[in-house]
């Protein structure tokens, strides 16, 4: 079994399965190793199979937190949120010391297309009241708070490297004005990359943090003497929430990761922008909403980006919508709209494309969906995951990009805006949901935010049947965003320092 993880971790996945079975049929009743030949399946894209074992050995151990855990996560990317939700309490009420459980459904719940933001932040503050730390002694930062003086920025992540926290920090860490402001990065990546590399250059310290307990990374804050701590991962994989709720540092904010509020008592403060949470929506957070005057991150276009090419349509003689997002954010109500859009351009194709979009399961159900609506399998282009340097090629067949809600995509959005892609939304008022919005805001492409379903439907119509602006927006949105605050990260860090002084002179009242 754990030559099979091991030969996983290397990518050899074929190996690892051969291996899993090979443990399995030696206990073919054991709990455990029908759940890990699940988790092998689930890792090669097999999320049917994977399923599948993950209920078996439930059904030999009904208790089986881990199990209930991994059948959420196989539900999730397999579109149905609500199902994972409920699948995550299992493994919560299971083991009730299990925070990646609860944590996990903070996280789907975003996904839920009936959450509200009031039932994400119950669920959170929840995670904070079971799962808090005690507060340690206040540090050396603590003492010394004179408002002008060079501020100590603790960044936490398990995402800087080739990932989209990787590509909004980038400039951040490169821009950051060294005589009054000191970047420590704390790095809980498994495996660092080249752009890991090329961050740690520009950072002041980088301390590697898999393996470090929250005691013993809670000392080494303490002891770098951080002055303001930021969380880039919220309640997402890899974070290390439990060590902000003991405080080790005076000032300690959210940004990025989060999308929406963490819960925590112990957190100060939430970066946003007045397009994420607009005046009187405070509310729905426990932390104090810290807005940047313009989008809340920062685009480091990838210098291997191809050229932008002409409009699909030019050559295909018919309309291509597409979407590479994940496909936990594809549901039943958002495909109803795709399929009203594909009813009002009869010709016109869809190509989504992600990382197990192909698996049986997820084609399955989007394949069945849209047939209820009266659209054949042959209008549609499922397809995987592709190197990044080929999944940015591949805009080059997407005419018109459709985001996704209630989760809608950012780093997503910018890769096609950056390829001449034009992005139609829909906003909600929750955090998740408003991250295109932010993006097109921003840039001033007001016509293509719509107010509701029937809205976006109308707008992707509109474009699809002007050719005219749709071949002009693919010529000039590059320029437009490469032009924009959204890709100048000086400025950008700029705004971002002044936050950091804004809250650290408010001096919260969690700051002791």
């Amino acid at each position: 079994m754990n030559l099979a993880h091991a030969l996983a971790a290397c990518g050899n996945h074929d190996a690892a399965l051969q291996w899993m079975r090979h443990a399995h049929a030696t206990d073919p009743q054991n709990p455990v190793l029908e759940m890990n030949l699940g988790a092998i399946h689930h890792g090669r894209g097999e999320l049917d199979e994977a399923a599948s074992h993950y209920a078996r050995a439930i059904e030999r151990r009904p208790d089986y937190a881990e199990a209930w855990l991994n059948h959420g996560n196989a539900a999730l990317y397999a579109g149905d949120a609500a199902a994972a939700v409920t699948r995550f309490d299992r493994a919560l009420h299971s083991n009730k010391q299990l925070d990646r459980a609860l944590a996990n459904i903070v996280y789907a719940l975003n996904y839920v297309p009936d959450a509200t933001p009031a039932a994400i932040r119950e669920r959170a503050q929840d995670w904070d009241r079971r799962f808090a730390l005690p507060r340690c002694a206040p540090g050396p930062a603590f003492a010394d708070r004179r408002p002008d003086r060079k501020l100590r920025i603790g960044y936490v992540s398990p995402d800087l490297a080739n990932h989209p926290i990787g590509h909004f920090m980038i400039g951040v860490l490169a821009h950051h004005a060294r005589d009054r402001f000191e970047a420590v990065v704390y790095s809980e990546r498994a495996v660092e990359d080249e752009m890991s590399a090329t961050m740690k250059e520009t950072a002041t310290s980088w301390c590697r943090t898999p393996g470090l307990s929250d005691a013993a990374l809670i000392e080494r804050i303490v002891s770098d003497r951080i002055d303001i701590l930021v969380d880039l991962a919220g309640h997402t994989s890899g974070n290390r929430l439990r060590v902000f709720t003991a405080k080790p540092a005076p000032v300690q904010l959210t940004w990025m990761g989060s999308v929406g509020t963490t819960g925590l008592a112990a957190m100060d403060g939430v970066i946003a922008d007045r397009f994420h949470v607009p005046p009187g929506q405070e509310g729905s957070y426990v932390e104090q909403v810290f807005r940047l005057p313009e989008s809340f991150v920062c685009f480091e276009p990838p210098a291997y980006a191809p050229a932008v090419g002409e409009a699909p349509f030019q050559r295909n003689g018919f309309i291509t919508f597409g979407c590479f997002s994940n496909p936990a954010k594809i549901n039943a109500s958002l495909m109803r709209s795709w399929a009203a859009i594909l009813q009002r351009i009869p010709d016109a194709r869809l190509r989504l494309r992600y990382r197990w979009m192909d698996a049986r399961a997820n084609r399955q159900r989007i394949e069945g969906v849209f047939e209820r609506h009266g659209i054949e399998s042959e209008r549609l282009i499922i397809e995987g995951e592709l190197p990044h340097r080929g999944l940015l090629g591949a805009y080059g067949g997407i005419d018109i990009a459709l985001d996704t809600w209630p989760y809608s995509g950012c780093a997503t959005t910018l890769e096609a805006l950056w390829m001449g892609c034009p992005v139609i939304t829909r906003p909600e008022q929750r955090f998740a949901s408003r991250h295109t919005y932010s993006v097109l805001a921003t840039l001033g492409l007001d016509d293509l935010i719509a107010s509701d379903a029937a809205a976006y439907v109308e707008a992707a119509a509109r474009l699809a049947t002007d050719r005219a602006t749709l071949g002009n927006l693919r010529s000039a949105l590059r320029d437009r965003l490469a032009n924009s605050p959204l890709c100048d990260p000086a400025g950008f860090t700029k705004s971002l320092e002044a936050v950091y002084r804004e809250a650290w002179s408010s001096r919260p009242k969690s700051s002791g």
